[in-house]
């Protein structure tokens, strides 16, 4: 499929059509949640492609090759990871993080389950965190080895609730002012 793609910018246009695209499906770009439950796939499925056409947009960029980008395939942490090497990671981090804590709250459900376990909520508000979230529906669950569970219907494969609005904060910012997180 990377074939098909040429240059940095198709990635980028392609990666902002997603984005927009999920914007649509919750709402609005404002703060992108999930309302209703049976979106969550399309949802999940369309903010997990806008994820990785971000982070491989943004490797392109940084003078990876088509080959280099391909290499990852679908591993949304993977591929954030790869950021790495210029992305200020902890700066980045620390932005998303301050704006979900103004803009979201901890689900009670998800407050509770954490808590119960000896984790700290706060957790909940980190990019990383959601992004494994959204990995494990979009890619692989490293619990059960169920793959793409937003892309094909089975009622056996449980979805995890992924807080959109953390994630799409995070792809914006990256694709708007990377700049400003790079090392």
């Amino acid at each position: 499929m990377l074939e098909h793609f040429d240059d940095a910018s198709a990635f980028r246009r392609h990666a902002e059509e997603y984005i927009e695209a999920v914007e649509i499906l919750c709402g609005g770009a404002e703060r992108p949640q999930v309302t209703v439950a049976f979106l969550m796939a399309p949802i999940s499925n369309n903010l997990g492609i806008a994820a990785e056409l971000t982070f491989k947009t943004l490797l392109l960029e940084h003078g990876k090759s088509i080959a280099d980008v391909k290499r990852y395939g679908h591993n949304l942490t993977s591929l954030y990871s790869a950021l790495f090497f210029f992305l200020d990671q902890q700066k980045f981090e620390t932005d998303v993080e301050q704006h979900a804590k103004q803009f979201f709250s901890i689900p009670d459900q998800t407050n509770n389950k954490l808590t119960a376990k000896g984790i700290s909520p706060e957790i909940y508000f980190k990019f990383p965190n959601q992004l494994a979230t959204l990995n494990s529906n979009y890619y692989l669950d490293n619990d059960s080895d169920h793959r793409f569970r937003t892309r094909y219907p089975n009622t056996s494969k449980k979805k995890k609730i992924v807080e959109t609005g953390i994630v799409h904060y995070g792809l914006v910012k990256l694709m708007g002012s990377l700049e400003r997180y790079s090392n």
